[in-house]
């Protein structure tokens, strides 16, 4: 019996092993680019400024990209557009609204979607782990047609691990 309990206590002993707490090939797409910042920890706006540097910048990020801007120049939005930024609690949240807007033409523009109702949100916010080594950072877009969620290449939820040592 006193054999049988030491055998058990060593292969416990061996599965309690320390791991580390996210494996680096645990995720497919990680950030492109580091997050600057200044201070102890980096800010809901300096993951968004990580998120407008990378190499491959989403089409998505373009209005944003516009809107923030203008939110670091202290300028007006355009009259589609409001942007709000929470830095206290890690949160920012745009929202494009066709609605808003008093003149949509735009020689751009694709005159199949002048007609219709288009709301577009991106959010981001993150959380502190736990282990306090990491971050865990979401990006949300949401298009809205005509009060119906549309599907496109860019709709959902990103999760992103930022680990302060690296």
């Amino acid at each position: 019996m006193k054999r049988l309990s030491a055998l058990l206590i060593g292969m416990l002993a061996l599965c309690c092993q320390a791991q580390q707490s996210y494996p680096k090939d645990f995720f497919d797409y990680p950030l492109d680019t580091r997050v600057s910042f200044t201070g102890k920890a980096p800010t809901i706006t300096d993951f968004l400024v990580s998120f407008l540097n990378q190499d491959e910048t989403s089409e998505v990020l373009g209005s944003l990209e516009i809107a923030w801007n203008h939110y670091v120049q202290g300028e007006p939005q355009e009259p589609c557009v409001q942007f709000m930024v929470d830095e206290k609690n890690g949160y920012l949240r745009h929202t494009d609204d066709s609605q808003l807007c008093e003149d949509l033409e735009d020689e751009d523009e694709d005159e199949e979607y002048e007609e219709y109702d288009v709301k577009s949100y991106i959010e981001m916010c993150y959380w502190n782990c736990a282990d306090g080594k990491h971050k865990l950072l979401a990006e949300n877009c949401i298009t809205i047609i005509d009060g119906k969620y549309a599907l496109t290449e860019y709709s959902g939820i990103s999760f992103f691990i930022y680990d302060n040592d690296s």
